[in-house]
C-alpha cells in the first residue's frame, strides 16, 4: 500500500511539473512542497532512520545555505522567495529519499508515460497550429524546418523544453515492461523530440544514446575512459566556443553567435560577486549590467549561472557534486535500469554546458535530474537498497 501511495504521489508531482508554466502560482508551490512533504512522511513511517551518503548531503547543504544568505534581500519580491523556500525544501526529498522509496524502473515508467502524455497532446498542433485543450493551450512556434509541419510547444511555453520533456521520456521508455509500451513510449518521445526541432534536445538525446551504445556494445570497462576522454574534449570545445582559449578554424563553423559575449559577460558578473554572488534574481538583469548588448536570459550555462548566483561556494560545490556523479559512476556495477538513468542525467548534464538547465529548480527536468542523481548517489554509495531491487531486472530485457 505505502509504495502504491508513493507512485502516486511521485505521478502528482511529474504531471503538475510538466503543466506548470513560467507564470506559475503559489499553488504550484504549494503543491510541490505538499506532495514532498507526504512523500517524507511515507519514508520516515516505515523506517526509524535514513541512510544519507556524506558528500553529496554536504554539498546540498552548502548549496541551499549560500541561497539562504541572500534571502533576506529578496523578501520584499514575493515571488523570488516562494521559489527560493520551495526549491530549499523539496530538492534533498527529490536526491535522498525518492530514490529509497520508488525503483529504477517505476521511476522511469512513470517519466516515459507522462512524457509520450505530453507529446500527444502536442501533436495536433503540428498540423492545425495552436488550440485548447480543456485548461491549458497546445501551442506552436514557427514552421519546423525540414518537414511540412509546425514546431510542437505542446502545453509548454518553448520548443527548447518541449523537445527537452520527449528526450527524457524517449530514454526512460526503453524501461518499459513490454515490447509493445517500448515502442509506444519510445515512437511518442522520438515525435517529441523531432517536431519541436530542438538542438538542446537533440544534443542531449545524442549523448544520452551514446552511453547506452557504450554500455551494451563497448563494455563497462571501457566506459569511465571514454567518457573521461568525451569530457576533456568537449571541456576544450566549449571553452573554444566561448573564445576563452584560441579557436581552430574547423570549430569556427558551430561557432554559437553572440553567445561567447553573453558568457563574457556572465564571467564578470561572477567576478563581481565571486564569493557568495548575485543570488537567485534575475539573470538576465544581472548579466546584463555587463553586457552592451541583449543577453536573452543570461548565462547560456547552468554552471556560469551557479556560480553567478551564489559565488565560487555554491557553485563549486555544485560542480563536485554533478562531476563526481559524471565521472564516478561508470565503475560501479549497475543493472539495465541504472544505465538508463545514467544515460539521462549524462543527457541533461550535457544540456548544461549550453542552456540555463540544471538539477537545481522546479521544472521538470530538474525534478528528474535531481532523482536521477540521487539513484546514482544510492549506487555509488549503498548499491540497490531494498526497494530499489524489487522487480529490478539482473539484465537488459
Amino acid at each position: 500500500m505505502r509504495y502504491i501511495v508513493t507512485q502516486i504521489l511521485f505521478l502528482s508531482i511529474i504531471l503538475f511539473s510538466i503543466t506548470s508554466h513560467s507564470d506559475v502560482t503559489y499553488f504550484f508551490y504549494a503543491t510541490m512542497v505538499l506532495t514532498s512533504v507526504a512523500i517524507a512522511c511515507v519514508y520516515f513511517i516505515y523506517r526509524s532512520s535514513i541512510a544519507v551518503p556524506t558528500l553529496p548531503l554536504f554539498l546540498t547543504i552548502l548549496i541551499s545555505l549560500t541561497i539562504l544568505i541572500h534571502l533576506p534581500e529578496s523578501l520584499l519580491d514575493v515571488e523570488s522567495t516562494a521559489r527560493t523556500v520551495t526549491f530549499i525544501f523539496i530538492t534533498p526529498i527529490y536526491i535522498f529519499i525518492i530514490p529509497k522509496l520508488i525503483t529504477r524502473r517505476d521511476f522511469l515508467t512513470i517519466t516515459a508515460f507522462t512524457s509520450s502524455i505530453f507529446v500527444i497532446i502536442g501533436l495536433p498542433s503540428a498540423i492545425i497550429g495552436d488550440y485548447n485543450i480543456i485548461l491549458f493551450d497546445s501551442t506552436v512556434s514557427n514552421e519546423h524546418p525540414w518537414i511540412d509541419f509546425y514546431r510542437i510547444e505542446s502545453i509548454s511555453t518553448t520548443t527548447v523544453t518541449s523537445g527537452y520533456i520527449a528526450f527524457i521520456g524517449m530514454i526512460a521508455s526503453l524501461a518499459a515492461r513490454t515490447k509493445l509500451l517500448r515502442y509506444i513510449f519510445f515512437i511518442t518521445c522520438l515525435l517529441g523530440v523531432i517536431l519541436p526541432h530542438s538542438r538542446a534536445a537533440y544534443l542531449s538525446g545524442l549523448a544520452s544514446l551514446t552511453i547506452i551504445f557504450l554500455h551494451k556494445y563497448i563494455g563497462r570497462e571501457y566506459m569511465k575512459p571514454i567518457i573521461l576522454t568525451s569530457f576533456v574534449i568537449g571541456t576544450y570545445m566549449f571553452l573554444s566556443f566561448m573564445r576563452l582559449i584560441p579557436t581552430p578554424g574547423i570549430l569556427e563553423v558551430f561557432h554559437p553567435a553572440g553567445r561567447d559575449d553573453i558568457f563574457q559577460a556572465g564571467v564578470d558578473a561572477f567576478l563581481s560577486a565571486p564569493f557568495f554572488g548575485h543570488g537567485l534574481g534575475n539573470m538576465s538583469q544581472i548579466v546584463g549590467e555587463y553586457s552592451n548588448r541583449s543577453v536573452g536570459a543570461g548565462a547560456y550555462n547552468q554552471f556560469l549561472r551557479m556560480f553567478i548566483s551564489v559565488g565560487v561556494i555554491g557553485g563549486g560545490a555544485y560542480l563536485i557534486l554533478i562531476i563526481s556523479a559524471v565521472v564516478k559512476y561508470p565503475t560501479q556495477h549497475a543493472n539495465w535500469n541504472s544505465i538508463l538513468i545514467y544515460s539521462i542525467f549524462i543527457g541533461i548534464f550535457v544540456n548544461e554546458l549550453f542552456t540555463g538547465r540544471g538539477i537545481m529548480g522546479l521544472s521538470h527536468s530538474s525534478i528528474i535530474g535531481a532523482i536521477s542523481l540521487g539513484y546514482i548517489y544510492t549506487d555509488m554509495y549503498d548499491g540497490l537498497s531494498y526497494e530499489a531491487q524489487r522487480a529490478e531486472p539482473k539484465c537488459n530485457d
